[in-house]
C-alpha cells in the first residue's frame, strides 16, 4: 500500500480524473455551500457511474482504476487531496511509480469533477483575508459559522462531536462564554471590546464537548463566507476557488430551470415590491395579489407566515428586487415555504399550487433584462437557486423562474415626489 502526497492541493483528484473509471465508483464525499445538508459520505454498489449533483464540491472519489492502467496504479483508488493506491512493490520500484504518477497527470482529464481549488498565492490570500474581516463586521454580511459533522484529511474522514459550550478568546486576554454562537454574538464581542481589523483573525474559538474536553480552533477556520466577485470560497481556514467544472455543472442546472416570459410593460420596473403587486400594470397581467396575507398558510404556530406574493391560476410567485445579494434572501423565504409544506407538521391547511416561480428585479447595468439567470455573475445567488428548485421538484413543484430589469429609484432630493406615494411605475424601455 503506497500513499502518494504532494503539496499540490488538487493531486489526488486531478489523477483520479485521468485513471479512476467514471462507471464503477464505490464512494464520494462531497461539501455544498447552501441549503441544510453540507456535506454527504455516499457509498455506491458496484458499476455505478460518477454523478455529483450541481452545487456540489467533491472532496474524494473511491473508484476501480481503468483496465489499461491496473498494471501501474493497482486495481483501487482512493483520491482527494492525497491518493492512495494498492500496489505490489518494493521501496526500489517507488521512484517508477512517482514517474507514471506524473506521465498521468501530463494526459488530458477523461471525465469532469466539480471541485473547488486551493489557493496558494499570499497577495490574494491576504487580500481575500481583509474582504473576510469586513464581511465579519458587516451588519449584512453573508458569513456564518461552519457547522461541519466531519472533516476530510487527505483521504481520510475525522468526525467531529457536538459541542455544549463556547468561548470566543481575543488578543489582550478578552475572553467570553456562550451556550450558542452565533454570528451576532461575535460581531458584538469584536465592537465591544475594539478588537482592531488586524487582529480579528486572531480571535480563536474555544468548543467544550459534552464529556469535558476542550479543543479550540482558529476563529477563519470555521467560517463560512464566499467571496462572490473572485468565486472564491473559505473552507476549513483554506481559501477555494471553484473550478471550471464546478461552475459549468451550477450554470447547467440553473440554466435548466423553466423561464416564464414577462409582459412587455413589466419588463422594466421601478419602486418596491409592496407597491409593485398592487399596481394596475400587475393586476392587468391577471395576477392576485397574496402579499401580506397571512391566512394562505395556516399552521398551528402562533407566528404569521407570508406565503408568497403574487397568484395566478396554479403558479405562486415570490417577488423581489435589488441586488444578486438582496435577491438571495427571497430563495431563503422560499426555501422556508417548502419546508412547512415537506414536514406538514404544524399545518393546519395546505393550499394547492403546481408551478413555484421567483420573479427577480434584477439589477443590471444598461437597457437589456438578464436574459436567464445562469447569467449572473453572483455564484451565490446562483447556489441558493439552485437548492431552491432542487427542494421544488422534490415536493414535485414545478420551478419557473421570471426576470425583469430593476431600475433604482432616484434618491429623493426636496423637490422629488415620494416614490412610495407616487406607487409602482412601469418603466420606459
Amino acid at each position: 500500500m503506497w500513499t502518494a502526497r504532494q503539496l499540490n492541493y488538487d493531486f489526488g483528484i486531478e489523477l483520479a480524473k485521468r485513471v479512476a473509471n467514471e462507471n464503477d465508483i464505490n464512494q464520494t464525499a462531497t461539501r455544498r455551500f447552501q441549503g441544510r445538508r453540507k456535506k454527504d459520505i455516499r457509498s455506491f454498489a458496484s458499476n455505478s457511474s460518477f454523478d455529483a449533483e450541481s452545487g456540489e464540491s467533491v472532496d474524494l472519489v473511491e473508484a476501480r482504476i481503468i483496465d489499461s492502467e491496473h498494471d501501474r496504479f493497482g486495481l483501487v483508488g482512493r483520491f482527494g487531496t492525497s491518493s492512495l493506491l494498492v500496489l505490489d512493490i518494493n521501496h526500489t520500484q517507488i521512484g517508477s511509480v512517482l514517474t507514471q504518477v506524473d506521465q498521468a497527470l501530463a494526459t488530458e482529464a477523461r471525465f469532469h469533477i466539480p471541485r473547488t481549488t486551493m489557493i496558494t498565492d499570499d497577495i490574494e490570500i491576504a487580500r481575500l483575508d481583509r474582504a473576510l474581516v469586513t464581511e465579519l463586521r458587516s451588519d449584512l454580511g453573508t458569513t456564518d459559522f461552519a457547522h461541519n459533522s466531519f472533516d476530510l484529511y487527505g483521504v481520510d474522514f475525522i468526525f467531529s462531536s457536538t459541542s455544549a459550550r463556547f468561548e470566543l478568546r481575543g488578543p489582550f486576554r478578552n475572553k467570553q462564554p456562550y451556550e450558542s454562537l452565533t454570528m451576532r454574538e461575535l460581531k458584538t464581542y469584536l465592537d465591544e471590546r475594539n478588537i482592531p481589523d488586524s487582529r480579528v483573525l486572531s480571535v480563536k474559538v474555544a468548543f467544550e464537548d459534552a464529556d469535558g474536553s476542550t479543543r479550540t480552533q482558529k476563529l477563519k477556520n470555521i467560517i463560512d463566507y464566499i467571496a462572490d466577485d473572485d468565486k472564491v470560497v473559505l473552507v476549513s481556514g483554506k481559501w477555494m476557488r471553484f473550478n471550471q467544472d464546478y461552475l459549468d455543472y451550477l450554470d447547467a442546472y440553473v440554466r435548466g430551470i423553466d423561464t416564464e416570459p414577462v409582459e412587455a410593460e413589466l419588463l422594466a420596473i421601478t419602486g418596491g415590491e409592496p407597491e409593485f403587486n398592487t399596481s394596475p400594470a400587475v393586476a392587468a397581467a391577471g395576477f392576485h395579489v397574496a402579499d401580506k396575507d397571512f391566512d394562505i398558510l395556516r399552521t398551528t404556530s402562533s407566528t404569521s407566515i407570508e406565503a408568497w406574493d403574487l397568484q395566478r391560476d396554479n403558479t405562486v410567485y415570490a417577488v423581489k428586487f435589488g441586488t444578486a445579494q438582496k435577491l438571495g434572501y427571497v430563495c431563503d423565504q422560499a426555501l422556508a415555504v417548502l419546508e412547512i409544506l415537506r414536514n406538514q407538521a404544524n399545518v393546519r391547511e395546505i393550499p394547492h399550487f403546481e408551478r413555484y416561480c421567483l420573479w427577480l428585479g434584477y439589477r443590471v447595468a444598461g437597457d437589456t433584462p438578464l436574459q436567464n439567470i445562469s447569467l449572473s455573475g453572483s455564484i451565490i445567488l446562483k447556489q441558493k437557486i439552485e437548492n431552491w428548485a432542487r427542494k421544488c421538484r422534490e415536493l414535485g413543484i414545478t420551478p419557473v423562474i421570471r426576470i425583469s430589469r430593476w431600475i433604482r429609484p432616484t434618491p429623493l432630493t426636496s423637490s422629488s415626489p415620494d416614490p412610495a406615494a407616487a406607487g409602482f411605475t412601469a418603466a420606459q424601455h
